[in-house]
């Protein structure tokens, strides 16, 4: 949980097809939200699926769902009773067959190739509770730590459960400690009848189709926080304003929060610099005030964070050095994992510490500043060679992914080959097609870069190369792909 005197203050800005948002804590940027209206965010997502595949020997099931690849379902996510000690795999998936038809929701979104990641444990969230389908499950956030609140609210949920007949179970969250029974059971009935309203929707479609949507990205938004921590909401639409205030009217009865329309000439995030802070989170590396720096490197499996101790000329002796770098180093990323939305699995490669006091210290701090991340997290200790491993709930789309994509150049590896490599590549090409041709002239364009390396290192080559191969070489520069590299024309 923040601490009390932490003063927040949200920003929303709308368009017709975007959504952008940024959560300030004093006057600091913590959390940034995005979502374009042509590429929503699918976690979340509820479909009528249809089973295509069934896979026993890697514990998995391709569903249908609509979309252009089909969904990936591990076993594991089918079903969870805590009820019965043989909760295997197999008897998972033994009753499934082709074509049979399931509700399931996405849990990753696609990624390159591979399809959506989905589940038959369903989640349906609302304000302090998410309702478990297919999981008999009862739960409290860990982040309530008064352990009466925790069997006060452990047995409001169960009691719920027992009353209403119910099979599935509840996960209460952390926004509920505290809070008033009667608002608590009201939201249950709420979350109730909305599952409810999926289980008719999803009988009256057809398989192939999404049956549940979740709310708008400031709804969402708002939903999920603490807003007795947040000043001031502030939003740049009329519209949105007054559909924000009858969802808070309707559903969150606790908020504290000004609803606040922002009615200036100067748009909303000139205003409050947030343009700024958005571009900075594309940069791939990020400057510490010591003189050293904060590499960020992205793959489909995991982030790669690298501390570098750069121009830093503040101390002596190593280990000092390496220790003050390092916890500079951790406050910038535990700021940048909550901005850039950083999920999964992360590396952080330290500064090489050989002190062991030091090591904890630095594990330790790093612990106290992500407490005030709001989502999952689990930090591992420092590894022997000097790595801080972590994983990351990852609740939505990163900024990485939603706001960039693969470059055309080098097509997502972040290098290209070397100039003078295609240069050399090209002059093989010319000897290759001069062999089976009888033209007596070759023309070849080239792209700005390889064209540069011939202008610098060779114009003589290809002269003497026309000679030796009794051919008249044309070289001109491309006036249609200055990024590209080179094509032969006979």
């Amino acid at each position: 949980m923040k601490e009390k005197n932490t003063e927040s203050e949200l920003f929303f800005n709308i368009t017709a097809n975007e959504t952008r948002g940024i959560l300030l804590e004093n006057s600091i940027p913590q959390e940034i939200y995005f979502e374009l209206k042509e590429h929503r965010d699918m976690v979340g997502k509820i479909f009528k699926g249809k089973v295509t595949r069934i896979l026993p020997n890697i514990k998995a099931a391709f569903i249908d769902i609509g979309i252009d690849k089909v969904a990936f379902l591990p076993f594991s996510r089918i079903k969870r009773n805590y009820n019965h000690q043989s909760n295997t795999l197999e008897n998972q998936y033994k009753n499934m067959i082709v074509g049979d038809e399931y509700l399931v929701q996405v849990v990753k979104n696609p990624v390159n190739e591979k399809g959506a990641k989905v589940t038959k444990i369903l989640s349906i969230p609302s304000r302090y509770f998410i309702y478990l389908i297919n999981d008999n499950g009862i739960g409290v956030s860990s982040k309530i730590k008064n352990d009466k609140e925790r069997k006060k609210l452990n047995n409001l949920a169960s009691d719920f459960i027992t009353k209403n007949n119910l099979t599935h179970g509840l996960i209460v969250r952390t926004m509920a400690e505290n809070v008033n029974e009667d608002i608590l059971l009201a939201d249950l009935e709420g979350l109730l009848k909305l599952w409810k309203s999926i289980e008719v929707t999803s009988q009256s479609k057809k398989a192939r189709n999404c049956v549940f949507e979740d709310l708008s990205l400031p709804a969402r938004v708002i939903r999920d926080l603490p807003t007795r921590m947040v000043k001031n909401i502030w939003i740049d639409s009329e519209k949105d304003l007054q559909i924000l205030k009858q969802y808070i009217d309707d559903f969150l009865p606790d908020n504290e929060s000004n609803i606040l329309f922002y009615d200036d000439d100067q748009h909303i995030f000139d205003r409050y610099n947030i343009e700024d802070c958005i571009n900075s989170t594309l940069n791939r590396a990020i400057s510490l005030p010591s003189g050293g720096s904060v590499i960020f490197d992205y793959t489909e499996a995991m982030t790669t964070i690298d501390i570098n101790s750069g121009s830093f000329a503040g101390k002596d002796n190593k280990n000092e050095m390496a220790f003050h770098i390092n916890t500079e180093a951790l406050t910038v990323i535990a700021q940048q994992l909550r901005l850039r939305n950083i999920g999964g699995i992360i590396l952080i490669d330290l500064i090489d510490m050989e002190n062991e006091k030091f090591k904890r210290i630095v594990f330790d701090e790093f612990n106290k500043i992500m407490l005030a991340d709001t989502l999952k997290y689990h930090i591992y200790p420092i590894s022997q060679i000097g790595l801080i491993e972590m994983t990351r709930e990852q609740n939505r789309h990163s900024l990485y992914q939603i706001m960039c994509e693969q470059c055309s150049v080098c097509e997502g590896k972040g290098f290209a080959v070397s100039s003078g490599i295609l240069f050399y590549q090209m002059i093989r090409q010319i000897k290759c097609i001069a062999a089976n041709s009888n033209s007596k002239k070759i023309t070849v364009i080239l792209g700005e870069k390889i064209y540069s390396y011939y202008n610098q290192y060779g114009v003589k080559q290809l002269n003497d190369l026309g000679k030796n191969i009794n051919k008249k070489l044309n070289i001109t520069l491309s006036s249609y792909d200055l990024d590209g590299e080179f094509d032969i024309v006979e």
